[in-house]
């Protein structure tokens, strides 16, 4: 037990965040606590939570990921890097199963045991037919794990796990044509999409494909900073790809798939966990889609009532896009956590919660709170600009965004205070802006390691004329060229 609180209180170390929502603050940490509890700790991967055997069940890199981008925005490199680290030690197991159905790469199978050892004779077709976001997001991680730290050296320890994948995405699954390229066919979303009681199989299926360009992508970028030679396809592919996507425009929207009674389709999920681009007049669609009578979001073919974890998806995506109500479409979510701060993923129509301890469900509340606080994007940090000012008083401690900046912030009073340290390996130039009450924008730099408060709370005393006594108040002063790691300048 004493071992067990003492790790506990190192974790819960790393990060904190305090809201004027009581029951969202305990649920928050109750969330990590989540994550933390799910983790296998040697072999790094988190399983999809079902008991008992909590640590033998399956692991799908999909849920993982809601996992890892709240891990990373949390602070818990840790606990991050052991998943990144959990796939390179499972790529053997998925490199022989690609490789018995005559593939190049790694095929990773949905529900993988910690040893990923699974389906190991598949047949070819099977595994061509696999949900292939799945091996994408392999390689996703691992860009992920690198933009959130800032450091090229996890692009060479796990060069793998962005290579191998890829050589079986680029190798087995994409379709190309003179103008644009495609994935093929695959199972939906969850693999259990059925008529007549058999599998249906979509043409270029969104969610793979969205996945696949962002993995391609990934390794451009990183064979650049690590001085490698690209593989020609990835340049030819990528722009393909990308024009694919509206392969699947009917009706003026992105579909699902490339059929026009396909629903309409962003993919919310991977907007708010990779930033992945959406189309405006899809993405109001794609809601609409979702909406229940009730206003609330949830899988129109489950026969749920509401599935609050899509409201924290939704709520990423619009902070990740930077637009407006995130925060309310995360609390109609968050009405539905028990007295004990679990999250379900969804309520049947009888009010009964279903998978109320489901770890990818917790990882998505933690990652769209983050966003309320804290964002980057093309070199900017917005701080607070999610959070409604009718929310009041706010803080956080010590957030990552990326590349690498760990960022604190309070906003008390209508006033915003901020501190900002590069923790990557590179110097970076960047604009810090604030949201909510009187706004400010700093432009600052700093140097690997450099500390920086732009706009600092400080206690200011002065003599009372009327009474001669010393009194004493707190000021927010703006001095963007303070460095609290460097001396100061004259």
């Amino acid at each position: 037990m004493h071992r067990y609180q003492r790790e506990w209180r190192e974790f819960d170390s790393h990060s904190r965040v305090t809201l004027s929502h009581p029951p969202l603050d305990e649920t928050y940490r109750t969330s990590l606590y989540t994550l933390r509890a799910h983790q296998h700790p040697t072999k790094g991967g988190i399983t999809v939570g079902a008991y008992p055997g909590m640590w033998t069940n399956g692991i799908n890199s999909y849920d993982v990921s809601f996992d890892l981008m709240a891990l990373l925005g949390s602070n818990r490199l840790i606990e991050a890097e052991r998943v990144v680290r959990g796939w390179q030690r499972m790529l053997p197991a998925f490199r022989a199963v690609a490789q018995d159905a005559g593939y190049p790469g790694v095929s990773c199978t949905a529900a993988a045991p910690q040893s990923g050892i699974s389906d190991f004779r598949t047949s070819r077709e099977a595994v061509l037919e696999r949900r292939h976001f799945l091996t994408a997001n392999i390689a996703i991680h691992v860009w992920q794990l690198y933009r959130y730290t800032g450091r090229p050296e996890v692009l060479s320890e796990y060069w793998d796990c962005l290579a191998e994948p890829v050589k079986f995405l680029v190798g087995a699954c994409i379709k190309e044509y003179p103008n644009h390229a495609e994935i093929v066919r695959s199972s939906g979303p969850n693999g259990k999409e059925r008529i007549n009681g058999k599998v249906v199989y979509h043409p270029n299926p969104l969610c793979s494909l969205i996945a696949t360009i962002e993995a391609i992508s990934a390794i451009r970028q990183a064979a650049s900073l690590l001085g490698k030679t690209p593989d020609p396809a990835w340049d030819r592919l990528l722009p393909k790809l990308k024009r694919g996507i509206e392969a699947n425009r009917f009706g003026g929207v992105i579909r699902a798939s490339r059929h026009p009674e396909a629903p309409p389709r962003v993919d919310t999920s991977y907007v708010g966990l990779f930033d992945c681009p959406a189309d405006d007049a899809t993405f109001r669609a794609d809601l609409d889609y979702m909406m229940s009578p009730d206003g609330l979001l949830r899988w129109p073919n489950h026969g749920y009532k509401v599935v609050p974890w899509i409201h924290c998806n939704v709520s990423a995506a619009l902070s990740r896009r930077g637009k407006s109500g995130a925060a309310e479409m995360l609390m109609r979510g968050a009405q539905f956590t028990t007295t004990l701060y679990a999250f379900p993923e969804a309520v049947r129509p009888d009010g009964v919660y279903s998978k109320t301890w489901y770890p990818t469900v917790h990882g998505s509340l933690v990652n769209a709170v983050n966003l309320l606080l804290v964002r980057s994007r093309n070199n900017q940090v917005d701080l607070f600009a999610g959070l409604p000012e009718e929310w009041g008083d706010a803080s956080f401690e010590t957030l990552r965004v990326p590349f690498g900046l760990v960022v604190s912030g309070s906003r008390a009073g209508g006033r915003i205070s901020a501190k900002v340290t590069n923790d990557s390996s590179s110097k970076q130039s960047l604009r810090l802006h604030a949201f909510g009450g009187p706004e400010w924008e700093k432009t600052i730099e700093l140097d690997p390691g450099q500390s920086v408060a732009p706009w600092l709370r400080v206690a200011v005393h002065f003599a009372c004329l009327k009474c001669r006594s010393k009194k004493s108040r707190t000021i927010l002063r703006s001095d963007a060229g303070v460095s609290l790691t460097a001396p100061r300048k004259p």
